[in-house]
């Protein structure tokens, strides 16, 4: 019988090392933000004081390798064992990488959404900056045994106005070098996944995908390779939330509601605004619980 985890977990592990263990785990939704290409890391900077070095750009050491094609096919493959979405962020050049490891897994390949944040200037000056990354988002789909595809009918909570994810992005020393903001995961964990469902994270980080899951009433495993951050996410997965956590959770509180709270109740003769209203409600839903968690932390 394989073995469960209850709440919220996060664990010290390469997923590479135990992945079958992983896959074999039935959960509903995998969300991960996992290593970039060779060229992002190798051409990561940050601008402002660093170190007492004043100000300016700076290199910005990952602290993490770049993303390797086993590493890839990995999460794809845990993907295909999710029970409906598998939602991965990843760097524009890279995105057909990942499309192309997902479809060879079985999943059904849905939409890249660009993820809008601020960038500094391009530091060349001979060409545009690079202002976004992708969030690629697939599904379980059914694979014949002859090879045949048929899609599964798709759930989700978020808004149909949907364009590009627009959070943003994390600023200051006190935090991991990849760091996704807490307003950004609350989102996909709230559009991707229902209350009670388990959301698996196999590249964890900071464990932002973890306080996600335990704000909004979802289960959550998290792998993180590096001791370090694995000890830095179980610690903010069950511990007391940051003051800055606190601010961008209550800022996606307000967001939430002024966006769901705007959707009328359905009006339209043939239903069709019925599904708009009822994931508006949804969010709502969850804001509420977000807010409940924040009072009790």
């Amino acid at each position: 019988m394989p073995y469960q985890f209850p709440g919220i977990e996060v664990v010290h592990a390469d997923v590479l090392e135990c992945l079958d263990e992983i896959a074999g785990l039935g959960f509903d939704v995998v969300i991960t933000d996992p290593p970039y290409s060779d060229h992002v890391h190798e051409n990561m900077t940050s601008n402002g004081v660093v170190g007492g070095s004043g100000m300016g750009v700076h290199e910005r050491d990952p602290e993490f390798e770049a993303i390797t094609p086993e590493l890839r096919d990995a999460i794809a493959l845990l993907g295909s064992a999710a029970n409906r979405w598998a939602v991965v962020f990843s760097d524009i050049e890279g995105g057909h990488e990942w499309r192309l490891a997902g479809e060879s897994m079985g999943l059904e390949y849905i939409r890249t959404v660009p993820w809008i944040r601020w960038s500094q200037p391009q530091l060349s000056g001979d060409r545009p900056s690079s202002g976004s990354e992708q969030v690629i988002h697939f599904h379980k789909q059914y694979n014949g045994p002859r090879g045949g595809k048929r899609p599964i009918g798709k759930h989700w909570n978020g808004p149909g106005s949907l364009t590009h994810y627009y959070r943003r992005p994390m600023r200051g020393q006190d935090k991991h070098p990849t760091e996704k903001p807490i307003d950004l995961m609350l989102d996909l964990v709230s559009w991707y996944s229902d209350p009670g469902e388990l959301v698996l994270d196999p590249c964890g980080g900071a464990g932002t995908t973890a306080l996600a899951c335990r704000l909004l009433g979802r289960r959550c495993v998290l792998l993180e390779r590096k001791k370090k951050w694995a000890a830095g996410a179980n610690g903010r997965a069950h511990g007391p939330l940051s003051a800055r956590d606190v601010d961008r959770a209550q800022e996606w509180i307000a967001t939430t509601l002024d966006e769901a709270g705007s959707v009328p109740e359905p009006r339209a003769a043939d239903g069709s605004d019925v599904k708009t209203y009822e994931r508006a409600q949804r969010r709502i839903a969850d804001a509420m619980t977000v807010a409940e968690a924040l009072g009790a932390k």
